[in-house]
This record gives C-alpha cells, structure tokens and sequence, in this order.
C-alpha cells in the first residue's frame, strides 16, 4: 500500500493473522457395548497453531456466535465424558483467535448420529395364556422408551432384553418381535441373532413364568382331594379335601412329613420355586354306645346301672364295633325277666338288636335300652267246653329301662311263640271275671283287673270269676 507524508511524523505497524483454522475432531462416539443406555458419552478434541478460543457441541450445523462456549486459548482443547441424552446429528465445532485476538477461524464440523428406541419386557399373566403373545395375556413388566445408540450399533437380543422381576430364575425366555406389544398375537423369533439397531426401533421380548406340580395326597379317613396338578409360578390355587365318613377333619401336612401347612380344610397354596407336596389328614371318630339295664334282679327293685363302651372308626366305611356287655346280656330286670335285646329309644319296646346279637355297629353316640319279658301263668277256670276243669294260659309283660328309672311293666303284643297277644283279657273263663287271686281256692280278689295283675311282680294268678245265670237245660221238650 502507499503512504502520504503528512505535516508530522508518522507510524503504522505490521500486522497479520492465522490463516489456518482449528481442526475438530469427534475422538470417542459412546459405545456400543451398553445398548440399554438412555445416555451416552463422547470425548471431543480441537488443535490449532495460533490457538483455540471457542467451542460448540450440539445439533445446529450453523450455531450463533453465543451458542459457542469461550476457553483460555490453548493450540490443544479436549473434552472428555460430553453426555448424548437425546438422539439426533451432533456437530463440533471450534474458533481460533485472530488479528486482535478475535476469532476468525472456523474449524470443520464434524458430526456424530445418534438414534433412539424402546424396549418392552413381556412376561405371561397368571390367568393368562401362556404362548399367545397378546397384551391381554402378557403384563409390560419393564420398558424404555429413551434407550439411545450410536448409529449404526448391531447386537444380540439377549443383550438387549432385561429379564422381568426379581426372581429372573422363574421366567423363561420365548422370543422377541420387532414391534410394540398390542391386542394382535404375533410371531417370534426364537434364536439370537445379531440385529442392527433402527432409529425410532421398538422391540418385544416375551417371557413366560416356569410352572411347577402341585401333588396332593390322602391320608387315612380323606376320600378325595381337589386342586392338584400343574401351576404357575406366584399362582394362588385352592385345595381342599372331602372327608370319609366317620371322621374328622385334622389338617394339611407338608410333604410326607407331620409339619401342618394348615389347619383348615378349604385353603390356598401359593406357587413357589419348586413343586410341592401335601398331604390331607383326619382321625376315626369315637363313639360312644351308652347300655342301660337292671342289673339287681331282686324282685320289685327299680334300680337302673348302664355300662358305656367306646370304639374308633379304623375302615373306609365309617363305623365301628363294640362289644355289647355281658352284664347286660346277663341281666334279668326288675321282675326277674329274660332279656330279648335292645331298644334305641326311651319308652320304646321295638327290638333293634337281637338277645343273640354279641356286638354293635356304631356310627354315632348311641343310646341303648334293655327290654325284658316275663311271663304270667294265669289259671282260669272253666274250658271253653263249660265244664267245671281249670286250664292255663300263659301272657307276657314286658319291660324297658330308661337313663332314669325302671319304667312300670309295660304290655307288648308277644307270647312265647311270637303271635300276637294284647293281655288285654283273659278269654274262655267260667263266669265273669272280677280279679285274681294270689292262691288255689282263694277267692279273695288282690289284683282288680288286668292292669293291677300286669303292673305287679307276680308270676302266677287265679282267675276268680262270678257264676254266671243257671243254664237252661231242655230235655224231651221239657225245660
């Protein structure tokens, strides 16, 4: 250039300036080792011979002046660990300094892409069914929606999936799919294979639950169990147990040893990490067969013993046996009488068990009443022919005893041969009957009527009787 001489002295200096821009550099773009990142981190570097004074890192490829960060000029500039948490083209870009140290240079623009995907972990709903890969049948047990990688990244399914739930040991990987979970069944692919990760990629990864027995066994006095077979892990499943009868209810063991899991009946067992075994359990019943008799066969006595005897059912059919007393087999009652057999009800003559019979099938708490026969001789006179002869007929007064006190002797319709016979009259008598008499050729009239005879302890009665009209005798046609 020219210079003009002036009226006074006159300096200028010599200047100039870098003509070299800094060179950026993107050193380190994140890894691609950690595919579950929802971040990633880059190291940056920028050199210039003059110096360094200004730098950006970000998505715009044309930053303001005021975007830039200022640093203390330096020929070398590094930047370690810069965070990545959105996907998107990255650039770097760096400003030396210039005349008057003024930046003046612009470095290159480097860039790096990043892109972004989700992953939803799938795992089989208890009440689900398992192998139809719905959202219906399958609950999102972990997702990400921001995971972020370099693009370009490959890796394995398994390396992206994260097993669902604390206890990963109970779920079993099906597959994946490249595409969110919906309401629509889809298709899987089983194997590993490495994959190249897409910008906006969504992947599914399904697992199912392990499943495992549930055996339920029976113990004596269970006719059935319910509930058995095969379940879910963390499945609630309701057991319960039908009980023979004849027994009750104890509780649910563990395994085949005596440890109680529960005492109730109907409860619920809860799926773990293993199969399971439990047993059902019950105790025979006791019973109790209470026999009351007359064991003082003392004429007129009124006293009443019992024995109790008890058996515990042992069988499938809900009963047992016990012997019957041989006190009360032997037993003769208030009037000195043979003992026919047992009622099951106070007041109640009807025979349940036989005078033969030596033991009793219980399958409740029985009462049992002894019944005795004695018989009355009874000489009545006149025959049915009207002579003057005595004959005899035979009846029977029964009696029974209940808990609390021997009953007064009660008629039954038996004889000897087992026909029916009331005892309510005396039949084929000479004359009108007006009592009996306690002797031969007494007249004297201690038992009224019937009842008196039958409620007294007498074994033998004479009938006394009133003549009747004289007879009207025709002979020859003479009366």
């Amino acid at each position: 250039t020219t210079v003009t001489i002036g009226t006074s002295n006159l300096t200028y200096k010599a200047n100039a300036k870098d003509s070299n821009g800094p060179v950026a550099e993107i050193v380190a773009a994140g890894t691609t080792a950690n595919l579950k990142a929802t971040s990633q981190t880059v190291s940056l570097k920028c050199t210039d011979d003059v110096g360094v004074i200004a730098w950006y890192w970000g998505t715009n490829s044309s930053p303001a002046d005021s975007d830039f960060t200022s640093v203390t000029s330096t020929t070398v500039w590094t930047k370690t660990n810069q965070a990545v948490t959105a996907a998107g083209t990255y650039y770097l870009i760096c400003k030396d300094g210039g005349l008057g140290n003024t930046a003046s240079n612009v470095s290159n623009k480097p860039s790096k892409t990043y892109i972004g995907y989700s992953v939803y972990n799938m795992r089989d709903k208890i009440a689900g069914t398992a192998g139809t890969y719905t959202t219906g049948n399958y609950d999102t047990v972990t997702s990400a929606t921001n995971y972020i990688v370099p693009n370009g990244t490959k890796g394995k399914p398994s390396t992206l999936y994260t097993v669902p739930g604390t206890i990963n040991t109970q779920v079993l990987y099906q597959g994946y799919n490249a595409a969110q979970p919906s309401s629509s069944n889809v298709s899987l692919t089983a194997n590993d294979p490495e994959i190249t990760i897409t910008s906006g990629g969504k992947y599914s990864f399904w697992f199912n639950r392990k499943t495992y027995t549930l055996t339920l066994n029976k113990g004596t006095g269970i006719t059935s169990t319910s509930g058995a077979g095969t379940y879910k892990w963390e499945q609630v499943v309701n057991i319960d147990a039908t009980v023979t009868n004849g027994y009750t209810w104890v509780n649910w063991t563990t395994g085949s040893t005596t440890t109680q899991y529960s005492a109730t009946k109907a409860t619920t067992v809860t799926i773990g990490t293993s199969n399971l075994t439990y047993k059902a359990n019950a105790i025979g019943n006791t019973y109790t067969a209470t026999f009351y008799y007359n064991s003082n066969g003392t004429s007129g006595s009124t006293t009443v013993s019992s024995e109790t005897v008890q058996c515990t059912v042992a069988n499938t059919s809900g009963n047992c046996t016990v012997d019957i007393p041989d006190v009360v087999k032997n037993s003769v009652g208030t009037y000195n009488n043979t003992y026919v057999g047992l009622s099951t009800g106070t007041g109640n003559m009807t025979q349940a068990v036989a005078p033969s019979a030596s033991t009793i099938t219980l399958s409740a708490n029985t009462p049992y009443y002894s019944i005795y026969r004695s018989a009355i001789s009874i000489i009545r006179p006149g025959a049915a022919s009207g002579t003057n002869s005595c004959a005899t007929v035979t009846a029977y007064r029964n009696q029974w005893f209940s808990s609390t006190s021997a009953m007064a002797a009660t008629v039954i319709s038996t004889t000897n041969t087992g026909t029916t016979n009331s005892f309510s009259s005396v039949s084929g008598l000479f004359g009108t009957l007006s009592g009996f008499s306690t002797a031969v050729n007494n007249k004297t009239v201690t038992y009224p009527n019937i009842t008196a005879l039958k409620n007294s302890n007498a074994t033998t009665a004479y009938a006394v009787t009133t003549k009747n009209n004289p007879y009207t005798i025709v002979y020859n046609s003479n009366t």
